[in-house]
């Protein structure tokens, strides 16, 4: 930062509260410069644990999703059970048929 002169940015910093609990911060960092020479720095810090929790989450949705979407052999798993249903129906109906026909 003091090189370039440039704002320091970074989302990937953490903070240790007072009771030892770790935390994700952004954090932004600047400089106040008169003459070409650095009166001051301001930092703002931001405690972005929800954010992250909700990346997360949406990180493993995205992972759930492309398994269940990325392949076909979940089509094609499914085809014999679909047969095998409409084969059972049909042999229901065939069965209910019979003894209807043996009946009357």
């Amino acid at each position: 930062m003091f090189r370039t002169r440039r704002p320091y940015r970074s989302d990937a910093d953490v903070f240790v509260r007072k009771d030892g609990v770790i935390f994700p911060t952004a954090f932004i960092a600047t400089q106040s410069l008169q003459n070409d020479r650095v009166l001051a720095v301001v930092s703002v810090f931001q405690d972005i644990s929800e954010r992250k929790e909700a990346e997360a989450l949406s990180d493993a949705l995205d992972d759930i999703n492309e398994i269940i979407h990325s392949t076909l052999e979940f089509e094609e798993i499914m085809q014999p059970v679909k047969r095998r249903r409409r084969w059972r129906w049909a042999v229901r109906q065939w069965r209910s048929r019979c003894a209807t026909a043996t009946i009357g």
